[in-house]
């Protein structure tokens, strides 16, 4: 030993221990001896070796996943099962891939697909809800609507000039001021009845869009 020394001395560096302590296993070793643990049925023991890799985000996924299922089936082996769907749910959340081996009992099964099916529904989008054609096309309805008002009130305009001008042709002799009276109001009657009937079919069309489906 005081050989080591010297030549650790000279060389400017620390002696070194001839115990000096192994390096840790690394994360994959210690995962698979987990999973050896609980196909000897040291459930338990897996347990312990298993829990420093649940949080260990700078694991790769499916490896911290593959942990955490192990734990599920250990915790499934020791009767636990609400822990187990826990734990089955987080290796999910880590890793939607992630499988059971094939040698757990059909029970472990079951529950593992359970939360498999509701984690699947969880992440899939949700069905967009149904529209109406009033709904996807807002502006046609009052569009519609107000075209057909203001028809209808120059319809109705022109029946009020066509009655002035009727009761103004009445009351002017027989001749060419009446005669022209009369014409002005004609031309206001037969707008009153052209726009009056533009303003009901677009009345029409605006309550036909609103109650038949599409």
């Amino acid at each position: 030993m005081p050989f080591i020394v010297l030549v650790a001395t000279l060389l400017g560096q620390e002696p070194v221990s001839m115990n000096a302590s192994a390096a840790p296993p690394a994360p994959e070793a210690e995962i698979e001896r987990g999973r050896l643990l609980i196909r000897d049925l040291y459930e338990e023991k897996a347990l312990e070796v298993l829990q420093p890799f649940f949080d260990d985000e700078s694991l790769p996924d499916g490896l911290r996943a593959r942990a955490l299922v192990y734990a599920g089936i250990a915790q499934m082996n020791l009767g636990e099962e609400a822990k187990a769907k826990g734990t089955f749910a987080r290796a999910l959340d880590v890793d939607i891939g992630a499988t059971l081996p094939e040698w757990v009992s059909r029970k472990v099964r079951v529950t593992f697909d359970a939360e498999l099916q509701e984690a699947m529904a969880e992440r899939e989008p949700a069905a967009p809800l149904p529209t109406t054609r009033v709904q996807r096309h807002s502006w046609v309805l009052p569009t519609l609507a107000a075209a057909g008002a203001v028809s209808a009130a120059f319809s109705l305009l022109g029946f009020v000039r066509w009655s002035d001008a009727y009761a103004a042709h009445k009351l002017e002799p027989v001749g060419t001021t009446a005669e022209r009276i009369y014409e002005d109001g004609y031309q206001w009657n037969t707008a009153g009845w052209i726009l009056g009937g533009v303003g009901l079919t677009l009345l029409v069309a605006a309550a036909l869009w609103w109650l038949l489906p599409g």
